[in-house]
C-alpha cells in the first residue's frame, strides 16, 4: 500500500523522462511539433509534482553536454546547417522561454496554495 502514496513521484518522473527524451528528438532536428510535445511532458510533469521547476535550466546545461548544441556557434556559419536554428546562449534561452513562463506559473500556483 505504500505505492500508492508515492503515486505524484512516479507520474512526475515519468513524465520528466518523456520530457527529456523528447527534447533530445527535438535537438536533433529542431520543429514546433517536437517542442510542442515537450512542453506537453513538461506541464503533465509539473501538474503531477511542481517540484520539477529546474527543468528549462536542465535543458540548458544538456545543450552544453553531452547534446553539444553550444558548439555549433562556434564554428563558421557555413559549417552549420541551413534549417537549423543558430545555437547561441541568447537562442538557447530564447528557445525556453515558454518552458520559464511555465515554471512560474506554477510556482505562483503552489505559492498561493500553500498560503
Amino acid at each position: 500500500m505504500a505505492w500508492v502514496t508515492e503515486r505524484k513521484d512516479v507520474l512526475s518522473t515519468l513524465f520528466l523522462l518523456s520530457a527529456l527524451h523528447a527534447y533530445a528528438i527535438y535537438a536533433r532536428r529542431p520543429s514546433v511539433g517536437r517542442y510542442l510535445i515537450v512542453v506537453a511532458c513538461f506541464v503533465a510533469s509539473l501538474m503531477a509534482k511542481p517540484m520539477l521547476v529546474t527543468f528549462p535550466l536542465v535543458l540548458l546545461l544538456l545543450d552544453i553536454w553531452p547534446l553539444g548544441r553550444l558548439r555549433l556557434c562556434e564554428r563558421k556559419d557555413s559549417a552549420r546547417q541551413a534549417d537549423s536554428p543558430p545555437s547561441t546562449w541568447r537562442w538557447l534561452v530564447i528557445e525556453k522561454l515558454p518552458l520559464f513562463i511555465l515554471v512560474s506559473a506554477s510556482s505562483a500556483v503552489t505559492y498561493f496554495a500553500q498560503r
